[in-house]
């Protein structure tokens, strides 16, 4: 399987432009090892590759970024090889690391890169992906490959293609013990077992190393048969995994290593003696040595059940620029000084020098380690190895694996939860180079959590970059409109349902089901997706849920709510004395009629989404609501403020209002507050109109297929499981997930339990253009029954001819023009939104669209 490769320069300067930010990942970075040696370096390191003369002079760039004390080293091998090679000169620039690789990335865009390079093995993805390397066999002869260690080599293999080639190997992990505790290294992992528990006793612990750190952990994987990526570069979270996890997780629970104990733990208690084993890496020898002297040993990790430790590993590596290939001059130079760079011989000398392992199979063999028992305990330990994968997955598979691994350590997640959800996360990641522009809407308040959900989000995806912008309610919808028309538009908005045929109608939106997988839709309460549907297609992902009328109660007035409406009248009738009401909601507002008329088997659109009011089910809810007021059931005169002042002043027994007036309530009532569905009606739920914020796709991400894939990553992230129930900790909003839903954030909360009982009886407020035809209507025609001008059938039959008005304004030819079932071409005309102004007084957005905005904020 090879992957695919981008080449428009689009995607190559965004990956620049990120790359130049950020920096490269490698949890294990070596140093040169500090280990003392005595031996004098050999004095024949001219002598091992003949003359090579060739007909013209030379000139390659090799840019490297090893460590100061190197330099010698370097130059004497660069020297040394232009002795031998008298038409070649080698011109050294030393870089930082970061340095190196910005520099690298630049001088390749602009088609002057060094020819070649020497750098650690995570820098190889950076490189490949854009095209800015030559395979290493189309440089080398292919048969050379065999002098390596394969692990070595594996560091710099992506889509089984080698990259570059290494003059050491090592930054690996191995088993380190203290001889005044332990004479010999245990031979297998459950000795090691039976004797860290025996020695741990009084200050002396027997065993440690790093729980947390997914490199420590790679060995243990591996020993049950697994590995971060498989054969495609694809990570890999499977029962292997889980295994491995069981595993580690027994050392803690059984004492075998300290319930507490990071790196920094572990290495001082080694350091200061008083640890008899620990694993750690190659680079510590030094510093161990220097403290324990002779009482240090080195050893691999023992293996697992019969099976090895399978460390990573890595070294530093010898890459060649893609332009080289075209020069078959420069390409000869070049293939002969990484020969001579990578070689056994100049291996050695970094052997001699600076105790580096090598990544020659013969050198492995040298007397300078075979007597030496600490470098041959570390070679040992080495040959288990495998190399770090240098593909970009590998960062996925990172920040998957570490939160997981730590959940399972500390007991907060099964090894096999952590399996499942580490693979999600990794499903989720990709390696594609995106920016998304994010416009939303939301309260000031929440800004900061907005900003860390996409932090985290881009944790989890590190090549996608979110830029969000924040505006105030309409100027989004007139800024997203502009900048559609324009072909400019960002790629996601966060908003309100309401926008959702402003957006959609002119064609400005992609349909949601050609974004996500509509499987996902499964995971969502049918009615938080109904305020976005249109046309019989979703427009929209919510990740919260709400907006939606219950009843609250007082609890010293009435000690449990009741359980049917019939219940209610009675109770109401009976609580209402000198200053107390006992129930109260705002008569004459559409939205609080609606669950009236739901019960009543009505509603204001039908599945044409044309208003349906001249017919029985409106008749017998506006005979309901009216005898409420006739029977003393409701005060005789109670609109939005008289009701909320009634129940905030404790005059109230019961009232009907949304969730947006919980948290006034609760300071207002304190534990006196009681919340619950508002009862049925002959046996009917009151179906409150309800609705959320909901994430919207722009229409030309449909033909960007890398943006695309980011979109759907970020909306799934944004609308997961996860992210809900932090909206549920962090604001008490409740969440459009159902599974959420019996989060013991809400069931363990009675004001949350209520509401989200209420919650559970509602339906989606129709988004089409239509329903501002149907409120228009639907409110004067209330207010005149409620006012006794009107009888219901009056009502009933005024409220469609209005309607019917209406919606002949939005099709300019009613009579030439069927209605057609939605989803069916129509002409039609899109009105500009100032067409109905929702905060006009007359309007039932008036008080709706402003707790909208400013609703749901409960305290956790």
């Amino acid at each position: 399987m090879f992957r695919k490769r981008r080449n428009p320069i689009i995607t190559i300067v965004v990956l620049f432009a990120i790359l130049s930010n950020s920096t490269p990942v490698n949890p294990i970075v070596a140093a040169p090892n500090n280990y003392p040696y005595t031996r004098t370096p050999s004095d024949n390191s001219t002598a091992y590759l003949p003359i090579i003369r060739k007909p013209q002079q030379v000139t390659l760039h090799f840019w490297e970024q090893e460590d100061d004390i190197a330099d010698a080293l370097l130059d004497d091998l660069i020297h040394d090889f232009e002795l031998t090679h008298p038409n070649t000169v080698i011109k050294r620039i030393h870089f930082t690391n970061d340095d190196l690789l910005q520099q690298f990335e630049s001088a390749s865009l602009l088609e002057s890169p060094p020819e070649v390079v020497r750098v650690p093995n995570d820098f190889t993805d950076n490189f490949v992906e854009p095209g800015f390397l030559a395979e290493i066999g189309e440089i080398i002869e292919p048969s050379y490959f065999d002098d390596f260690i394969a692990g070595s080599l594996e560091a710099v293999t992506i889509s089984q293609t080698i990259w570059g080639l290494p003059d050491n190997y090592g930054n690996h992990l191995m088993l380190f013990y203290n001889k005044d505790l332990i004479p010999t290294p245990p031979l297998t992992f459950d000795e090691l077992i039976t004797q860290a528990l025996t020695l741990t006793t009084g200050d002396i612990q027997g065993f440690a190393y790093n729980l947390n750190e997914p490199s420590w952990g790679a060995g243990f994987w591996g020993a049950f048969g697994g590995w971060p990526l498989d054969e495609y570069d694809q990570p890999q979270f499977d029962q292997t995994f889980v295994d491995y996890l069981i595993f580690v997780k027994s050392l803690k629970d059984n004492g075998v290593v300290s319930s507490e104990c990071d790196f920094t733990c572990a290495d001082f208690l080694f350091r200061s003696g008083q640890m008899a084993m620990i694993i750690n890496g190659e680079w510590t020898l030094g510093d161990y040595y220097l403290i324990l002297r002779d009482k240090l040993g080195t050893a691999p990790v023992p293996p697992i059940n019969g099976h090895t430790y399978t460390e990573m590993t890595s070294g530093k590596y010898y890459m060649v620029a893609a332009p080289v290939q075209d020069d078959p001059v420069k390409k000869a130079a070049v293939a002969e000084f990484i020969l001579y760079m990578t070689s056994s011989q100049a291996q050695q000398r970094w052997l001699e020098t600076f105790g580096r392992l090598p990544s020659n199979k013969s050198v492995a063999n040298d007397p300078l380690i075979t007597s030496d028992p600490l470098l041959a305990g570390s070679m040992a330990a080495l040959a288990n190895g495998r190399g770090y994968p240098p593909a970009k997955e590998m960062i996925c598979a990172l920040n998957a694996w570490r939160p997981n691994l730590e959940g399972v350590m500390q007991g907060t997640l099964s090894p096999e939860e952590a399996a499942q959800a580490a693979q999600l996360y990794v499903d989720m990641c990709d390696d594609v180079p995106v920016t998304l522009a994010f416009w939303e809407q939301e309260s000031d308040e929440v800004d900061d959590f907005i900003d860390d959900l996409i932090a985290e989000f881009e944790v989890i995806h590190p090549f996608i970059t979110v830029s969000r912008t924040h505006y105030a309610n309409e100027d989004l919808r007139d800024q997203f409109m502009t900048a559609s028309l324009a072909e400019a538009p960002p790629e996601v908005v966060r908003v309100p349902n309401d926008f959702t045929y402003d957006f959609a109608e002119p064609g400005f939106l992609a349909e949601m089901s050609a974004i996500v997988d509509p499987v996902y839709f499964n995971e969502f309460f049918a009615g938080s997706l109904e305020p976005a549907t249109l046309d019989q297609t979703i427009w929209g992902l919510p990740d919260n849920y709400g907006n939606h009328l219950m009843l609250y109660y007082n609890k010293d007035l009435i000690a449990s709510p009741p359980l049917t409406f019939e219940e209610l009248i009675t109770q109401a009738l009976t609580l209402t004395v000198g200053d107390i009401q006992g129930f109260a909601f705002n008569l004459n507002e559409p939205f609080w009629g609606a669950g009236f008329w739901g019960a009543f088997g009505g509603w204001p659109l039908d599945e044409y989404d044309q208003p349906q009011f001249d017919n029985q089910t409106f008749v017998d809810y506006l005979t309901f609501v009216k005898s409420l007021k006739i029977n003393g059931v409701v005060p005789e005169e109670c609109d939005y403020a008289c009701a909320d002042t009634l129940f905030k002043d404790g005059q109230a027994a019961m009232i009907i209002n949304g969730d947006w007036a919980m948290k006034d309530y609760d300071q207002a009532l304190g534990d006196k507050l009681g919340t619950a569905p508002v009862p049925p009606i002959n046996g009917h739920a009151y179906t409150e109109m309800t609705a959320g914020k909901y994430y919207m796709v722009s229409s030309p991400v449909i033909d960007d297929p890398d943006k695309k894939a980011a979109v759907a990553k970020f909306v799934l992230f944004m609308t997961s499981a996860q992210t809900q129930r932090r909206w549920l900790e962090t604001f008490g909003k409740l969440p459009s997930n159902i599974s959420v839903a019996n989060d013991p954030l809400i069931t363990g909360d009675p004001l949350l339990a209520g509401s989200m009982a209420a919650l559970a009886n509602g339906r989606g407020m129709p988004p089409a253009k239509e329903m501002r035809c149907a409120w228009n209507a639907w409110r004067p025609n209330l207010e005149g029954v409620m006012q006794g001008s009107l009888s219901p059938q009056d009502a009933a039959q005024a409220a469609q001819e209005a309607a019917d008005d209406c919606i002949a304004t939005l099709y300019p030819h009613p009579t030439s023009t069927p209605i057609l079932p939605r989803g069916t071409n129509s002409p039609t005309t899109v009105l500009p939104y100032w067409g109905f102004d929702p905060f006009v007084p007359e309007s039932p957005f008036t008080l709706i669209r402003a707790f909208v905005i400013h609703s749901w904020m409960v305290d956790p």
